[in-house]
């Protein structure tokens, strides 16, 4: 802006100059050389209202562009100087939202810790011989405490991921222990709901460079959703094989599906597809949105495809990373 400013200001001023040349000098000898009738009184007096009109003029068509500008750069400044204090004020925010929320977790987690212990404490019979429907309310009171506990910690991520606050221990790991311990985690649930749970991995898959502890909870945030939605004597298929310098793990199922017209709102924060099967699982819909953010901050991306009616296939894709093997002397 100001290097345009400047330059209509040069070539107005050479426009002023050589007109002033000209009034003064080249009509003179341009009349001179015609042999024409030249009044030297006359003409200095036109040429000094010239003067003064031109320079009034010159005065106007520089003085209101640049009012205006000044105007609107000073408007202009005020608009930067609100958006930095709202972005200031969101920055602020956001950081008191993280701290209540880690200290309200912290306040949650440790009665919860309690309860599920204890509760898992009557229902074994460690203290001595329960009633069976006293261990039937301990199971009840657990799984409670569980699910509560788990939607604390649900809560307490997504808002650790959206302010990047969530510290990554990033190293070179081998995907294959991390399924296999996931498998054994999501068992019985698997067998709760009666669902086939296998496992495809292709041979001398390379490395890739996570978190081993979110990588897990990515992976087990899309398998336990691929088991809990889909109906008994259905399957879900885990899958990694290299692909174009990546590893690529998918989770596919044969569950309930989702709609197009859901499926770009499943990965925002507390959406849950509203459908039959879908209402009967307790849930906050934070699974696979932590999962999405988790994914990106580790350098991934993560993709979703569904029909509705027949299942749905999640994909996550890191960078391979390829070790040297070093070959014994």
């Amino acid at each position: 802006m100001a290097s345009i400013m400047l330059m209509v200001v040069c070539v107005l001023a050479t426009m002023l100059v050589l007109s002033y040349v000209w009034e003064f000098y080249g009509e003179a000898i341009a009349m001179r050389a015609l042999a024409l009738p030249y009044d030297e009184v006359a003409e200095a007096r036109d040429n000094w209202r010239f003067i003064w009109t031109s320079f009034g003029f010159a005065i106007l068509s520089l003085g209101v562009p640049t009012v205006v500008m000044l105007r609107n750069a000073r408007n202009l400044q005020h608009m930067i100087e609100g958006l930095v204090a709202a972005q200031n004020a969101e920055r602020s925010a956001n950081e008191a939202q993280t701290r209540f929320l880690a200290n309200m977790s912290h306040e949650l987690r440790t009665p919860l810790n309690a309860i599920i212990g204890f509760s898992e404490l009557t229902e074994m019979q460690i203290f001595g011989p329960v009633d069976e429907r006293y261990r039937s309310y301990a199971r009840d009171i657990h799984s409670s405490g569980v699910h509560l506990l788990t939607i604390v910690n649900d809560i307490l991520d997504l808002t650790k991921s959206q302010a990047q606050n969530i510290r990554l221990d990033m190293k070179n790991i081998s995907i294959g222990p991390t399924i296999d311990s996931v498998r054994r985690i999501v068992a019985p649930l698997r067998e709760k709901g009666q669902v086939a749970l296998t496992a495809s991995l292709q041979e001398n898959l390379p490395a890739i460079c996570v978190d081993e502890v979110r990588f897990r909870q990515i992976l087990l945030n899309l398998v336990s959703n691929a088991v809990k939605f889909t109906p008994a004597g259905g399957r879900v298929s885990i899958q990694a094989r290299e692909e174009r310098e990546s590893v690529v793990v998918s989770v596919t199922d044969t569950g309930t599906g989702i709609s197009d017209e859901d499926l770009p709102n499943v990965v925002k924060p507390f959406f849950q597809v509203d459908s039959s099967l879908s209402r009967k699982h307790n849930g906050t819909g934070l699974g696979l949105p932590i999962a999405v953010k988790l994914a990106q901050m580790m350098g991934g991306r993560l993709t979703l495809e569904s029909e509705l009616g027949v299942g749905t296939r999640v994909t996550v894709r890191f960078p391979a990373v390829y070790l040297a093997v070093t070959s014994a002397a």
